[in-house]
C-alpha cells in the first residue's frame, strides 16, 4: 500500500485532532507559517466551524493570498463571518502588555458566539510574533497559554499558536512547548509527551534540554507511530486478501461436497485454491518476521502438496 505524501499526511493529522485541541506550531519560515495556518483554518471551514485568526494589518494580505492559493473563496468566507481576521488590538491586546484573564474571557465569548451564529465550533489561530508584544510579558503569557488548554477542553474549540523560531529565545520556546498538548514542527503534527498541566511546575518535567533535541524527539516519536500505523495497515491489507479468498473457496468446496450429485473434481479445485491462498498468507507472515528480525527470512515453510497431486 502506498504511503500518503507529506502534505496529505500533515492534513490528515491536523484533521484527526479531537475537539479541544491546543496546538503550538514552531515555524522556521514564512511559507511554513502560512501553510500551517491556512491548512488548520481550511479544515475548520470544511467542517462548518467559525475560523478566527489574529495577525496585524501588514500580514493580512499575505494570509488572504495563501487562502486563495489553497482554493478557499476567502472573500465569501469573510463576508459570511465564517472567517474573521482581527488585529491584536481587536483581540483585547492593548498597548505593550496584556491581561490573561481578559484574553481568556474574549475567547470564551467568541466560542459562545460561534455556537449562537450556527457554527459547529470555534477554531482560532494567532501569529505570536505579532501578538506577543514585549519580553516583559513572557511570564504572564505562559500563564495564559496554560489556561488556554483548559479553555479548549471546556469549550471544545481548537486553538493554534504559531511561534517563529528565530523571533523568540530558546528558553522561552521550551516553556511554550511544555504548555501545549500538541506540537507542529517541520510538517509533523505530534502529541507532546513533554506537556505539563497547569498545576505542574516546569521543574517536574524535562530538565531544560536543547530546543533542537526536544523538537526532534517529539517529531521522531510521532513519525515512528505514523510509520507503524502505515505498516500495520499494509500488513492487514495483504493478509486480508488471501484470508477472504480462503473463506470464499472453502464455502465453494463445501457446497460441491454437499451437492447432489456430489462433485469431487470441483471440490478439489476449490481446495487447491485454498492451499494456494494459505501459502500466500504464509509468505506475507514470513516477510513480516524477516522485517522484525532485521534480515532475510531463513524460515522454510512446510510444503503443502495440492489435493490430488501424485
Amino acid at each position: 500500500m502506498t504511503a500518503p505524501n507529506p502534505t496529505a499526511r500533515f492534513e490528515a493529522a491536523l484533521g484527526g485532532l479531537s475537539p479541544g485541541g491546543h496546538i503550538c506550531s514552531i515555524t522556521e519560515s514564512k511559507s511554513e507559517h502560512l501553510a500551517a495556518a491556512v491548512t488548520f483554518l481550511r479544515i475548520g471551514l470544511e467542517r462548518g466551524e467559525k475560523c478566527v485568526y489574529v495577525t496585524d494589518a501588514a500580514e493580512e494580505e499575505c494570509l488572504r493570498r495563501a487562502f486563495h492559493d489553497a482554493g478557499v473563496e476567502v472573500s465569501a468566507a469573510l463576508e459570511s463571518k465564517a472567517v474573521v481576521l482581527i488585529t491584536p488590538a481587536g483581540a483585547s491586546l492593548r498597548g505593550d502588555s496584556f491581561d490573561p484573564y481578559r484574553l481568556i474571557t474574549y475567547w470564551k465569548k467568541l466560542a459562545a458566539l460561534a455556537g449562537a451564529q450556527g457554527f459547529t465550533a470555534l477554531r482560532a489561530g494567532s501569529d505570536m510574533q505579532r501578538t506577543l508584544r514585549t519580553a516583559s510579558d513572557a511570564e504572564r503569557w505562559l500563564e495564559y497559554e496554560r489556561q488556554l488548554t483548559q479553555l479548549t477542553t471546556d469549550t471544545g474549540c481548537r486553538l493554534l499558536c504559531e511561534y517563529h523560531r528565530a523571533r523568540f529565545p530558546d528558553a522561552f520556546l521550551l516553556d511554550v512547548i511544555r504548555a501545549h498538548p500538541c506540537v507542529i514542527h517541520r510538517g509533523t503534527v505530534a502529541q507532546n509527551i513533554y506537556h505539563l498541566s497547569e498545576t505542574e511546575s516546569v521543574e517536574t518535567g524535562l530538565s531544560a534540554p536543547e530546543l533542537e533535541w526536544l523538537l526532534g524527539d517529539i517529531c521522531k516519536r510521532e513519525q515512528l507511530l505514523a510509520t507503524r500505523g502505515e505498516v500495520t495497515a499494509s500488513i492487514a491489507h495483504e493478509v486480508d486478501q488471501p484470508l477472504a479468498a480462503i473463506i470464499a473457496h472453502g464455502g465453494a468446496a463445501r457446497d460441491w461436497l454437499e451437492g447432489v450429485p456430489l462433485n469431487v473434481e470441483e471440490a478439489k479445485i476449490a481446495l487447491n485454491s485454498i492451499i494456494s491462498d494459505a501459502r500466500r498468507a504464509s509468505e506475507v507472515l514470513a516477510r513480516i518476521r524477516s522485517l522484525a528480525q532485521g534480515g532475510e527470512s531463513d524460515v522454510n515453510e512446510t510444503e503443502i502438496a495440492p489435493v490430488g497431486a501424485d
